[in-house]
Protein backbone atom coordinates (compact mmCIF):
# COMPACT_ATOMS: atom_id res chain seq x y z
CA UNK A 1 0.00 0.00 0.00
CA UNK A 2 1.28 3.61 -0.98
CA UNK A 3 0.15 6.67 -0.08
CA UNK A 4 -0.85 9.13 -3.27
CA UNK A 5 0.91 12.62 -3.48
CA UNK A 6 0.03 13.88 -6.76
CA UNK A 7 -4.06 15.29 -6.31
CA UNK A 8 -5.70 17.75 -8.35
CA UNK A 9 -8.84 19.43 -7.12
CA UNK A 10 -11.28 19.97 -9.62
CA UNK A 11 -14.16 20.88 -7.23
CA UNK A 12 -15.74 20.99 -4.36
CA UNK A 13 -16.62 17.23 -4.35
CA UNK A 14 -13.86 16.19 -6.96
CA UNK A 15 -10.68 14.70 -7.01
CA UNK A 16 -8.02 13.79 -9.90
CA UNK A 17 -5.23 11.83 -9.28
CA UNK A 18 -2.38 12.46 -11.43
CA UNK A 19 -0.09 8.89 -10.61
CA UNK A 20 -1.26 5.68 -11.23
CA UNK A 21 -2.87 4.18 -8.01
CA UNK A 22 -3.81 0.87 -6.81
CA UNK A 23 -6.44 -0.71 -4.65
CA UNK A 24 -5.52 -0.05 -1.79
CA UNK A 25 -3.42 3.15 -2.03
CA UNK A 26 -4.34 6.29 0.86
CA UNK A 27 -4.87 9.77 0.55
CA UNK A 28 -4.31 11.20 3.68
CA UNK A 29 -5.90 14.79 3.60
CA UNK A 30 -4.60 15.54 7.23
CA UNK A 31 -1.20 15.63 5.44
CA UNK A 32 -2.05 17.75 2.02
CA UNK A 33 1.39 19.42 2.43
CA UNK A 34 3.57 16.62 1.65
CA UNK A 35 0.93 16.31 -1.07
CA UNK A 36 1.49 17.56 -4.46
CA UNK A 37 -1.86 19.63 -4.84
CA UNK A 38 -2.54 21.37 -8.26
CA UNK A 39 -4.02 24.72 -6.35
CA UNK A 40 -4.94 26.24 -9.34
CA UNK A 41 -8.65 25.08 -9.69
CA UNK A 42 -8.75 26.10 -6.09
CA UNK A 43 -7.45 29.30 -6.50
CA UNK A 44 -9.78 29.95 -9.34
CA UNK A 45 -12.81 29.19 -7.88
CA UNK A 46 -11.72 31.14 -5.12
CA UNK A 47 -10.88 34.44 -7.31
CA UNK A 48 -13.92 33.76 -9.04
CA UNK A 49 -16.09 33.47 -5.82
CA UNK A 50 -17.28 31.27 -7.05
CA UNK A 51 -17.56 28.97 -3.87
CA UNK A 52 -21.15 28.69 -2.39
CA UNK A 53 -19.67 27.08 0.60
CA UNK A 54 -17.42 30.14 1.32
CA UNK A 55 -19.33 32.85 0.16
CA UNK A 56 -22.40 31.16 2.61
CA UNK A 57 -19.87 30.94 5.49
CA UNK A 58 -18.44 34.56 4.26
CA UNK A 59 -22.04 35.62 4.61
CA UNK A 60 -23.24 33.97 7.63
CA UNK A 61 -19.72 35.31 9.59
CA UNK A 62 -20.48 38.86 7.90
CA UNK A 63 -23.99 38.97 9.23
CA UNK A 64 -23.20 37.44 12.39
CA UNK A 65 -20.30 40.51 12.82
CA UNK A 66 -22.86 43.16 11.43
CA UNK A 67 -25.60 41.58 13.95
CA UNK A 68 -22.96 42.09 16.62
CA UNK A 69 -21.45 45.22 15.44
CA UNK A 70 -25.77 46.11 15.21
CA UNK A 71 -26.22 44.97 19.05
CA UNK A 72 -23.09 46.74 19.96
CA UNK A 73 -24.13 49.82 18.20
CA UNK A 74 -27.66 49.81 19.61
CA UNK A 75 -26.75 48.88 23.38
CA UNK A 76 -24.27 51.61 23.31
CA UNK A 77 -26.88 53.89 21.68
CA UNK A 78 -29.31 53.00 24.07
CA UNK A 79 -27.25 53.46 27.51
CA UNK A 80 -26.16 56.72 25.78
CA UNK A 81 -29.82 57.61 24.78
CA UNK A 82 -31.10 56.55 28.08
CA UNK A 83 -28.77 58.86 30.22
CA UNK A 84 -29.15 61.90 27.70
CA UNK A 85 -32.86 60.75 28.64
CA UNK A 86 -32.27 60.58 32.51
CA UNK A 87 -30.19 63.94 31.97
CA UNK A 88 -33.13 65.66 30.26
CA UNK A 89 -35.79 64.26 32.71
CA UNK A 90 -33.50 65.86 35.34
CA UNK A 91 -32.97 68.83 33.77
CA UNK A 92 -37.03 68.93 33.05
CA UNK A 93 -37.48 68.84 36.70
CA UNK A 94 -34.90 71.15 37.38
CA UNK A 95 -36.39 73.52 34.95
CA UNK A 96 -40.33 72.92 36.36
CA UNK A 97 -39.49 73.24 39.60
CA UNK A 98 -37.44 76.67 38.71
CA UNK A 99 -40.16 77.70 37.10
CA UNK A 100 -42.89 77.02 39.49
CA UNK A 101 -40.55 78.81 41.99
CA UNK A 102 -40.28 81.82 39.45
CA UNK A 103 -43.94 81.54 39.62
CA UNK A 104 -44.62 81.67 42.64
CA UNK A 105 -41.85 84.17 43.74
CA UNK A 106 -43.64 86.19 40.57
CA UNK A 107 -47.49 85.59 42.32
CA UNK A 108 -46.22 86.59 45.50
CA UNK A 109 -44.67 89.84 44.37
CA UNK A 110 -47.88 90.69 42.70
CA UNK A 111 -50.07 89.73 45.21
CA UNK A 112 -48.22 92.27 47.55
CA UNK A 113 -48.45 94.57 44.68
CA UNK A 114 -51.93 94.20 44.05
CA UNK A 115 -53.05 94.05 48.23
CA UNK A 116 -51.14 97.55 48.46
CA UNK A 117 -52.94 98.85 45.47
CA UNK A 118 -55.76 97.62 46.63
CA UNK A 119 -55.21 99.07 50.04
CA UNK A 120 -54.10 103.02 48.93
CA UNK A 121 -57.63 102.27 46.42
CA UNK A 122 -60.09 101.21 49.79
CA UNK A 123 -58.21 103.88 51.51
CA UNK A 124 -59.27 106.61 48.57
CA UNK A 125 -62.35 105.21 48.19
CA UNK A 126 -63.03 105.49 52.06
CA UNK A 127 -62.16 108.76 51.52
CA UNK A 128 -63.90 109.68 48.73
CA UNK A 129 -67.08 108.20 50.08
CA UNK A 130 -66.80 110.09 53.04
CA UNK A 131 -66.50 113.36 51.10
CA UNK A 132 -69.67 112.17 49.42
CA UNK A 133 -71.87 111.32 52.66
CA UNK A 134 -70.30 114.45 53.59
CA UNK A 135 -71.49 116.24 50.39
CA UNK A 136 -74.63 114.44 50.36
CA UNK A 137 -75.72 115.30 54.34
CA UNK A 138 -74.64 118.73 53.55
CA UNK A 139 -76.80 119.28 50.63
CA UNK A 140 -79.94 117.40 52.15
CA UNK A 141 -79.48 119.84 55.12
CA UNK A 142 -79.85 122.78 52.74
CA UNK A 143 -82.22 121.12 50.58
CA UNK A 144 -84.55 120.40 53.76
CA UNK A 145 -84.16 124.27 55.01
CA UNK A 146 -84.79 125.54 51.72
CA UNK A 147 -87.94 122.69 51.55
CA UNK A 148 -88.82 123.65 54.59
CA UNK A 149 -88.31 127.30 54.00
CA UNK A 150 -90.59 127.58 50.90
CA UNK A 151 -93.19 124.74 51.97
CA UNK A 152 -94.07 127.53 54.86
CA UNK A 153 -93.71 130.36 52.54
CA UNK A 154 -96.23 128.63 49.90
CA UNK A 155 -98.57 127.73 52.60
CA UNK A 156 -98.76 131.49 53.63
CA UNK A 157 -99.06 132.30 50.34
CA UNK A 158 -102.15 129.88 49.62
CA UNK A 159 -103.12 130.82 52.68
CA UNK A 160 -103.56 134.30 51.78
CA UNK A 161 -104.85 133.65 48.09
CA UNK A 162 -107.67 131.64 49.83
CA UNK A 163 -108.31 133.46 52.68
CA UNK A 164 -112.10 133.51 52.24
CA UNK A 165 -112.47 130.24 51.36
CA UNK A 166 -112.04 128.16 54.27
CA UNK A 167 -114.42 130.16 56.12
CA UNK A 168 -117.22 130.22 53.71
CA UNK A 169 -116.72 125.97 52.71
CA UNK A 170 -117.89 125.45 56.48
CA UNK A 171 -120.82 127.96 55.85
CA UNK A 172 -121.43 125.87 52.62
CA UNK A 173 -121.72 122.40 54.36
CA UNK A 174 -123.82 123.87 56.91
CA UNK A 175 -126.04 125.56 54.46
CA UNK A 176 -126.63 122.57 52.53
CA UNK A 177 -127.26 120.23 55.38
CA UNK A 178 -129.65 122.66 56.62
CA UNK A 179 -131.81 122.39 53.80
CA UNK A 180 -132.83 118.66 54.56
CA UNK A 181 -132.39 118.62 58.55
CA UNK A 182 -134.78 119.12 60.68
CA UNK A 183 -133.59 118.31 64.26
CA UNK A 184 -130.34 118.65 66.21
CA UNK A 185 -130.24 114.58 66.12
CA UNK A 186 -130.86 114.52 62.73
CA UNK A 187 -128.25 117.58 61.73
CA UNK A 188 -125.61 114.76 64.30
CA UNK A 189 -126.33 111.53 62.51
CA UNK A 190 -125.93 113.73 59.38
CA UNK A 191 -122.45 114.55 60.06
CA UNK A 192 -121.38 111.14 61.28
CA UNK A 193 -122.19 109.65 58.07
CA UNK A 194 -120.83 112.75 56.26
CA UNK A 195 -117.63 112.05 58.18
CA UNK A 196 -117.86 107.63 57.94
CA UNK A 197 -118.25 108.53 53.95
CA UNK A 198 -115.15 111.10 54.23
CA UNK A 199 -112.99 108.47 55.31
CA UNK A 200 -114.41 105.83 53.56
CA UNK A 201 -113.19 108.10 50.45
CA UNK A 202 -109.89 108.59 51.97
CA UNK A 203 -109.44 105.10 52.80
CA UNK A 204 -109.86 103.71 49.25
CA UNK A 205 -105.91 104.44 48.94
CA UNK A 206 -104.89 105.25 51.77
CA UNK A 207 -104.89 104.08 55.58
CA UNK A 208 -104.22 100.42 55.29
CA UNK A 209 -103.25 99.52 57.69
CA UNK A 210 -106.01 101.37 60.32
CA UNK A 211 -109.88 100.89 60.92
CA UNK A 212 -112.75 103.02 61.31
CA UNK A 213 -115.31 101.60 63.24
CA UNK A 214 -118.77 102.79 64.98
CA UNK A 215 -118.51 102.28 68.54
CA UNK A 216 -122.00 100.11 69.64
CA UNK A 217 -119.98 99.24 73.53
CA UNK A 218 -122.34 101.24 76.02
CA UNK A 219 -119.79 100.81 79.69
CA UNK A 220 -121.25 101.69 82.43
CA UNK A 221 -118.87 102.35 85.65
CA UNK A 222 -119.54 102.38 89.44
CA UNK A 223 -121.51 105.47 90.29
CA UNK A 224 -123.00 106.39 86.89
CA UNK A 225 -126.78 106.26 86.18
CA UNK A 226 -126.53 105.19 82.83
CA UNK A 227 -123.35 103.88 80.70
CA UNK A 228 -122.06 105.89 78.05
CA UNK A 229 -120.17 105.33 74.74
CA UNK A 230 -118.30 107.20 72.00
CA UNK A 231 -119.45 107.77 68.03
CA UNK A 232 -116.47 106.04 66.44
CA UNK A 233 -113.38 104.67 67.30
CA UNK A 234 -110.25 105.77 64.83
CA UNK A 235 -107.88 102.40 65.27
CA UNK A 236 -103.65 102.22 63.83
CA UNK A 237 -102.34 98.85 63.64
CA UNK A 238 -98.62 97.63 63.26
CA UNK A 239 -99.01 96.39 59.48
CA UNK A 240 -101.77 95.61 57.43
CA UNK A 241 -102.67 92.42 58.87
CA UNK A 242 -103.13 94.38 62.13
CA UNK A 243 -101.57 92.39 64.04
CA UNK A 244 -100.68 94.60 67.03
CA UNK A 245 -102.62 98.03 67.79
CA UNK A 246 -100.40 101.31 68.25
CA UNK A 247 -102.59 104.15 68.63
CA UNK A 248 -106.58 104.41 69.80
CA UNK A 249 -108.81 107.85 68.71
CA UNK A 250 -111.93 107.99 70.62
CA UNK A 251 -114.41 110.43 68.37
CA UNK A 252 -117.36 112.06 68.67
CA UNK A 253 -119.67 114.32 66.01
CA UNK A 254 -121.26 117.06 67.25
CA UNK A 255 -123.61 119.43 65.10
CA UNK A 256 -126.78 121.95 65.63
CA UNK A 257 -128.95 123.98 63.53
CA UNK A 258 -127.80 127.46 62.30
CA UNK A 259 -131.34 128.42 63.77
CA UNK A 260 -131.10 127.07 67.21
CA UNK A 261 -132.19 129.07 69.95
CA UNK A 262 -130.37 127.03 72.37
CA UNK A 263 -126.13 127.32 71.46
CA UNK A 264 -124.70 124.35 72.70
CA UNK A 265 -120.08 124.57 73.65
CA UNK A 266 -117.70 122.50 72.90
CA UNK A 267 -116.25 122.23 76.18
CA UNK A 268 -119.96 120.94 77.17
CA UNK A 269 -118.66 117.44 75.74
CA UNK A 270 -115.29 117.61 77.12
CA UNK A 271 -116.07 115.38 80.43
CA UNK A 272 -118.19 112.80 78.80
CA UNK A 273 -115.35 112.25 75.33
CA UNK A 274 -112.41 112.11 77.73
CA UNK A 275 -114.61 109.55 79.93
CA UNK A 276 -114.97 107.83 77.00
CA UNK A 277 -111.67 107.77 75.87
CA UNK A 278 -110.32 106.41 79.35
CA UNK A 279 -113.11 103.69 79.12
CA UNK A 280 -112.25 102.45 75.57
CA UNK A 281 -108.61 102.87 76.88
CA UNK A 282 -107.57 105.54 73.64
CA UNK A 283 -104.74 107.20 73.16
CA UNK A 284 -106.35 110.79 71.60
CA UNK A 285 -110.51 111.90 72.15
CA UNK A 286 -111.29 114.15 69.04
CA UNK A 287 -114.42 115.98 68.81
CA UNK A 288 -115.97 116.63 65.38
CA UNK A 289 -117.80 119.73 65.85
CA UNK A 290 -119.68 122.29 63.89
CA UNK A 291 -120.50 124.35 66.91
CA UNK A 292 -119.62 127.81 67.97
CA UNK A 293 -119.15 128.41 63.97
CA UNK A 294 -119.41 131.99 65.01
CA UNK A 295 -116.94 132.12 67.61
CA UNK A 296 -114.48 134.97 66.77
CA UNK A 297 -111.50 132.46 68.47
CA UNK A 298 -112.73 129.87 66.17
CA UNK A 299 -109.57 126.96 65.21
CA UNK A 300 -109.88 124.67 62.38
CA UNK A 301 -107.78 122.30 64.90
CA UNK A 302 -107.27 123.11 68.85
CA UNK A 303 -105.97 121.62 71.75
CA UNK A 304 -107.59 120.93 74.97
CA UNK A 305 -105.78 122.12 77.38
CA UNK A 306 -107.47 120.89 80.25
CA UNK A 307 -107.61 117.25 78.96
CA UNK A 308 -104.76 115.34 78.34
CA UNK A 309 -104.54 114.34 74.40
CA UNK A 310 -108.14 115.39 73.36
CA UNK A 311 -108.58 117.72 70.01
CA UNK A 312 -111.01 119.44 68.54
CA UNK A 313 -111.37 120.14 64.89
CA UNK A 314 -113.74 121.25 61.92
CA UNK A 315 -115.34 118.30 59.73
CA UNK A 316 -113.34 119.48 57.24
CA UNK A 317 -109.57 119.36 58.88
CA UNK A 318 -111.28 115.21 60.64
CA UNK A 319 -108.62 113.51 57.14
CA UNK A 320 -105.56 115.87 57.97
CA UNK A 321 -105.27 115.32 61.82
CA UNK A 322 -106.09 111.39 61.04
CA UNK A 323 -103.21 111.36 58.47
CA UNK A 324 -100.73 112.88 61.58
CA UNK A 325 -102.32 110.50 63.73
CA UNK A 326 -101.41 107.65 61.79
CA UNK A 327 -98.07 109.06 60.91
CA UNK A 328 -96.86 109.62 64.28
CA UNK A 329 -97.88 106.36 65.10
CA UNK A 330 -96.07 104.90 62.49
CA UNK A 331 -92.66 106.53 63.39
CA UNK A 332 -93.45 105.56 66.97
CA UNK A 333 -93.45 101.68 65.38
CA UNK A 334 -89.63 102.62 63.65
CA UNK A 335 -88.36 103.99 67.09
CA UNK A 336 -89.20 100.79 68.99
CA UNK A 337 -88.00 98.35 66.15
CA UNK A 338 -84.70 101.07 65.75
CA UNK A 339 -84.09 100.66 69.67
CA UNK A 340 -84.53 96.77 69.59
CA UNK A 341 -82.05 96.48 66.61
CA UNK A 342 -79.22 99.03 68.25
CA UNK A 343 -79.86 96.86 71.41
CA UNK A 344 -78.62 100.35 73.70
CA UNK A 345 -77.28 98.62 76.99
CA UNK A 346 -76.78 101.05 79.62
CA UNK A 347 -79.12 103.74 77.52
CA UNK A 348 -82.44 105.18 78.78
CA UNK A 349 -84.87 105.31 76.34
CA UNK A 350 -87.45 107.19 78.08
CA UNK A 351 -85.74 110.12 76.42
CA UNK A 352 -86.27 108.66 73.43
CA UNK A 353 -89.55 108.86 73.19
CA UNK A 354 -90.22 111.71 75.86
CA UNK A 355 -87.87 113.87 72.83
CA UNK A 356 -90.52 112.33 69.92
CA UNK A 357 -93.84 112.60 72.27
CA UNK A 358 -92.14 116.72 72.65
CA UNK A 359 -91.35 116.95 68.88
CA UNK A 360 -94.97 115.51 67.73
CA UNK A 361 -96.47 117.49 70.55
CA UNK A 362 -94.45 120.74 68.87
CA UNK A 363 -95.22 119.63 65.20
CA UNK A 364 -99.23 119.41 65.92
CA UNK A 365 -98.64 122.92 67.81
CA UNK A 366 -97.16 123.89 64.71
CA UNK A 367 -99.77 123.24 62.08
CA UNK A 368 -102.73 124.79 64.57
CA UNK A 369 -100.53 128.07 64.56
CA UNK A 370 -100.24 128.56 61.14
CA UNK A 371 -104.22 127.42 60.55
CA UNK A 372 -105.28 130.24 63.33
CA UNK A 373 -102.74 132.63 62.30
CA UNK A 374 -104.10 132.78 58.76
CA UNK A 375 -107.93 132.14 59.52
CA UNK A 376 -107.75 134.61 61.98
CA UNK A 377 -106.83 137.65 59.22
CA UNK A 378 -109.00 135.45 56.90
CA UNK A 379 -111.78 136.84 59.49
CA UNK A 380 -111.17 140.20 59.84
CA UNK A 381 -110.25 140.56 55.74
CA UNK A 382 -113.77 139.15 54.45
CA UNK A 383 -117.08 137.42 54.74
CA UNK A 384 -118.32 136.83 51.20
CA UNK A 385 -117.68 134.16 48.57
CA UNK A 386 -115.09 134.87 45.79
CA UNK A 387 -115.06 131.72 43.76
CA UNK A 388 -117.53 128.62 43.22
CA UNK A 389 -117.64 125.90 45.27
CA UNK A 390 -115.89 123.66 43.19
CA UNK A 391 -112.68 126.05 43.98
CA UNK A 392 -113.56 125.77 47.43
CA UNK A 393 -112.87 122.62 47.64
CA UNK A 394 -110.05 122.32 45.44
CA UNK A 395 -108.59 125.02 47.29
CA UNK A 396 -108.74 123.42 50.55
CA UNK A 397 -107.62 119.88 49.97
CA UNK A 398 -104.75 121.94 48.19
CA UNK A 399 -103.52 123.75 51.45
CA UNK A 400 -104.82 120.34 53.75
CA UNK A 401 -102.33 118.27 51.78
CA UNK A 402 -99.66 120.89 51.89
CA UNK A 403 -99.68 121.07 55.64
CA UNK A 404 -100.06 117.04 55.91
CA UNK A 405 -97.18 116.50 53.73
CA UNK A 406 -94.81 119.25 55.57
CA UNK A 407 -96.38 117.93 59.08
CA UNK A 408 -95.61 114.04 57.87
CA UNK A 409 -91.98 114.91 56.17
CA UNK A 410 -90.99 116.72 60.10
CA UNK A 411 -92.24 113.16 61.61
CA UNK A 412 -90.82 111.16 59.32
CA UNK A 413 -87.14 113.40 59.39
CA UNK A 414 -87.11 112.80 63.31
CA UNK A 415 -84.20 110.98 64.01
CA UNK A 416 -83.34 108.64 66.80
CA UNK A 417 -79.09 109.30 66.61
CA UNK A 418 -80.08 113.60 67.10
CA UNK A 419 -81.24 112.26 70.92
CA UNK A 420 -78.77 109.76 71.76
CA UNK A 421 -75.90 112.64 70.66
Amino acid sequence: MSKIKKVKILSSHELELLEDCSKGDVIDLKNLDQIQLDLEIIEKEIKEGKDAVYQGLLKKEKERLETELTLKLESVHSEKLNKKEQELIKQEAEFSAYKKQVASEKENELLKIKQALMAEFNEKLNEKEKELTKEKTDFANYKTQVEEKHALALQVKELELNEQIIQKQIEIDNLKREQSLASVKVIGENLEKWCAEEYQKYAIQGFQNCTWEKDNDVIKWAGEVSGTKADFIFKVFNNEKKEKLMTTVVMDMKSEALVSKTKNKNSDHYKKLDLDRQKKKGDYALLVSELELSSDNDSPIKKVQEYDNMYVVRPQYMMLFLSIITTISEKNKELYEEIAALKLKGEDTTKIFEAFDSFKNETLKIAIDILDKHLSDIETKTRTIQKSTESILKSTETITKIIKDNIIYRLENFNIQNILK
